[in-house]
């Protein structure tokens, strides 16, 4: 599958440099427990998920950040994970009412907040693997990114780039 991720310029040293490129946990305790949630739920064999697009669906956002670079890679469809990307929005939303030692129910404090059947359909719809189509807004969910399945890459602009270019266009009507 033709997936499009954007990573940090560490990332593609590690790449450059012929490694394999896995996610480290991330700092956010927060992301960090949905992160546990997700792997173990998809059955993945990382510390942390990598995230990305497939290319010609629909997305919510580019992904795109402060001195990014776009990678597209042609992955192993065995290698490719797909969440509904709104039911993953969802299940980060209510991470806090999530029982801490069992991502499959609700707290019971927190029940008038999230019922349970709420979280049920929305790790149904995480766990189950569909066709691409079958989704609103498929997320690509990697374990890894192999620098062979680096098809393309591309420095990504950056938001101060970005700002000076609407700047740049404000200006040119302003005169």
């Amino acid at each position: 599958m033709i997936v499009e991720t954007y990573q940090s310029p560490v990332v593609k040293k590690i790449l450059e440099e012929g490694k394999v490129y896995q996610a480290l946990p991330s700092v956010n305790q927060n992301l960090n427990k949905a992160y546990k949630c997700l792997i173990q739920m998809l059955g993945l064999s990382c510390e942390c998920p990598i995230f990305g697009v497939l290319r010609g669906y629909r997305q919510c956002t580019n992904g795109a950040g402060a001195s990014s670079v776009k990678f597209t890679l042609d992955v192993p469809d065995e290698q490719v994970h797909l969440t509904e990307y709104d039911d993953w929005a969802q299940f980060l939303h209510n991470i806090k009412y999530i029982n801490p030692v069992n991502y499959r129910s609700v707290n019971p404090i927190y029940l008038d907040y999230m019922p349970q059947k709420e979280l049920d359909a929305i790790i149904e719809s995480l766990t189950t693997q569909r066709p691409p189509k079958k989704y609103k807004i498929p997320q690509v969910v990697l374990e890894k990114i192999d620098p062979s399945w680096i098809v393309q890459e591309n420095e990504a602009v950056s938001n101060t780039q970005s700002e000076s270019l609407v700047d740049k266009v404000k200006n040119l009507f302003n005169k």
